[in-house]
């Protein structure tokens, strides 16, 4: 007998059916999949989890003519573990009705997929806009209203793999906005201080930290001549007597010469690398003044003090010519773009 089975394990290389002594036959358990979980509630990083798992494979005894022939077991193998988490990822968490544009991107574990079908939803009665193949997404004509609404992105190879995010659509009229940092559709970060009754010209923010209110941020210095009623978000009743400092990093394309307007009610200063550039400061009416200041291309910091006084109407607007203007060029509204949140 055991000559036998010496020979047998000599030719199993070869043959394992050759030894009819003990025979062995294997059948192992189907693979199961189980599908990727995501948290559509979850406007930041959602992780989905794909993982396959198999069973214990088993053995079954054929008829042994021998009692020295054990029942072989084969171990389990080791399961097969898959991660696959999907992002969706908003350049900012606020974006203005009136057909502004914003543009979202999917991650896949990390890195851009552009094999994604998009989607947007929002609540009942209200629009949600619309967004295309590439996630071009964009706002709703009109609203009078904020809201949020969800933008949706599933994996075109596994559509179990998704993810979404949230983003508050604010009215295209709204001065300020909530923020705790700057983003790139409201890069000017401006802190809120309340002032004392009477106070005339713009104060020494240094010396006012206690009487700080809130933090807001702004898309850019188009406040027009308006009446000052709705107050700031969160802090409704705040329509007088306070003074924003605002800060942002102004990118220019050229060196040169830059003009700046600026048209407040009441006073504010602009600063631009700590250079005073145009003193508009004491209450009074809307009132329009001009400064010059030469830049080099790249960055530079922008800081704009302003200061509301009794309760009438409010202005703060910032208008240039860059460097590389055509000449007789008019004013224009500084715009976003050249904008970047403040670090």
């Amino acid at each position: 007998m055991k000559k036998f089975f010496w020979l047998c394990g000599l030719g199993i290389g070869a043959t394992l059916g050759a030894c009819s002594e003990s025979s062995t036959q294997f059948a192992s358990a189907p693979v199961a999949k189980l599908p990727v979980q995501s948290d559509l509630q979850n406007s930041g990083s959602p992780e989905g989890v794909a993982y396959t798992q198999e069973p214990q494979a088993t053995a079954t005894s054929a008829t042994s003519a021998s009692p020295e022939a054990p029942e072989i077991s084969v171990p389990p193998a080791a399961s097969s573990m898959a991660e696959l988490s999907l992002a969706v990822v908003l350049p900012a968490p606020e974006l203005r009705l009136g057909s502004r544009t914003l543009q979202a991107k999917a991650l896949l574990d990390g890195v851009e997929e552009a094999n994604i079908r998009w989607s947007v939803t929002a609540p009942a009665g209200k629009a949600a806009g619309t967004i295309n193949a590439q996630g071009l997404y964009q706002s709703p004509a009109s609203g009078a209203e904020s809201y949020k609404i969800q933008i949706h992105a599933s994996w075109l190879d596994d559509e179990s793999v998704q993810a979404s995010a949230f983003l508050l659509l604010v009215p295209s009229d709204q001065v300020f906005v909530n923020c705790a940092q700057t983003s790139s559709n409201f890069p000017i970060i401006a802190e809120v201080y309340s002032l004392p009754t009477n106070t005339q010209r713009l104060p020494n923010f240094s010396q006012i930290a206690g009487s700080k209110a809130t933090t807001v941020c702004m898309e850019r210095y188009d406040v027009t001549t308006r009446a000052w009623t709705s107050g700031f978000p969160g802090v409704p009743n705040l329509f007088e007597w306070f003074a924003l400092r605002t800060q942002a990093n102004l990118k220019v394309a050229v060196s040169g010469n830059y003009r700046f307007r600026l048209n407040s009610d009441d006073g504010a200063k602009l600063f631009i690398d700590n250079q005073l550039v145009i003193d508009n400061d004491g209450q009074h009416p809307p009132r329009v003044l001009d400064g010059a200041v030469n830049l080099t291309a790249g960055n530079h910091t922008v800081v704009l003090e302003y200061f509301q006084g009794p309760r009438t109407q409010i202005a703060l607007e910032l208008f240039w010519i860059p460097a590389n203007a055509p000449n007789g060029a008019s004013y224009v509204y500084v715009p976003r773009e050249v904008f970047q949140a403040a670090k």
